[in-house]
């Protein structure tokens, strides 16, 4: 039975250097996007590292009841995907075997039509006897996204999925992402720089600043003028746009004054 993502008192950091802070979320439930966002050298990064196993913490992280950064990295792989920030490097593979390898890896099946539904799905059935090498930062961060999706994992981590992509592609893919997880009854974290992004598709978004939780819970908890002075140091308003989303209109810098982080 899913019972979602529980992520309690998570502290790391590099050697001495000590990055997150005691990160303690609300319970992540099935079904669900969180965003997590935050300025530069928040911990953002860090905090998806430590959630996919590849940096050692402190802290309580379950998924569905289980403590599964316990198990083996060949097991986690199966029930997580993790698509780190940095673009997928060109290599010579085409594109279709890289996402073929992918699901293979964790499936052991030969089944080529979930490969085959991920690139329809993303729309690189194009591309998909060309080499990764010749593709557009863009397409090669569709194909990294089309790795994690087509292995349908329990908890999706995602770090800058957008960031490559035109304002069709961000938008579509936070749409799929959406679907992915709704159908699959998994849970996603979803690191974005687009604030007015993640208040429209995830249904929590949890700030960092510092290494540190600033805020968390639905969107028009966590996002507030408040929120954006302290963690941005941007004068800020939220508003609806006519469709009904609320967008973040930032106005300027603060100016003249330090801004003490929320406790």
């Amino acid at each position: 039975m899913s019972e979602g993502l529980r992520i309690r008192d998570v502290s790391a950091g590099y050697g001495p250097r000590r990055v997150l802070h005691d990160i303690t979320l609300p319970q992540l439930q099935p079904g669900t996007i969180t965003a997590v966002v935050g300025p530069n050298a928040a911990g953002k990064s860090t905090f998806m590292k430590v959630l996919a196993g590849l940096l050692p913490s402190g802290g309580e992280i379950v998924l569905n009841g289980e403590a599964y950064l316990q198990r083996s990295p060949s097991a986690r792989a199966k029930l997580v995907g993790y698509l780190p920030q940095s673009i997928p490097a060109g290599s010579g593979l085409l594109a279709y075997e890289s996402v073929l390898g992918a699901y293979r890896m964790t499936s052991g099946s030969q089944d080529a039509e979930p490969v085959e539904r991920v690139f329809r799905m993303l729309d690189l059935e194009n591309v998909a006897l060309r080499p990764v090498s010749e593709l557009s930062g863009g397409k090669r961060q569709l194909v990294g996204l089309a790795q994690v999706l087509v292995r349908e994992p329990r908890l999706l981590l995602l770090d800058e999925p957008t960031s490559a992509l035109d304002l069709r592609w961000q938008i579509e893919v936070l749409r799929i992402v959406r679907e992915a997880v709704e159908q699959r009854d998994a849970v996603a974290l979803v690191c974005v720089h687009d604030i007015n992004l993640a208040m429209r598709f995830c249904d929590m978004v949890a700030v960092l600043s510092e290494g540190r939780l600033l805020a968390a819970g639905p969107p028009s908890q966590a996002i507030t003028s408040e929120t954006l002075k302290t963690g941005w140091q941007v004068e800020a308003r939220i508003e609806n746009c006519s469709l009904g989303y609320p967008v973040v209109l930032a106005d300027e810098p603060v100016r003249g004054e330090t801004v003490v982080p929320m406790p």
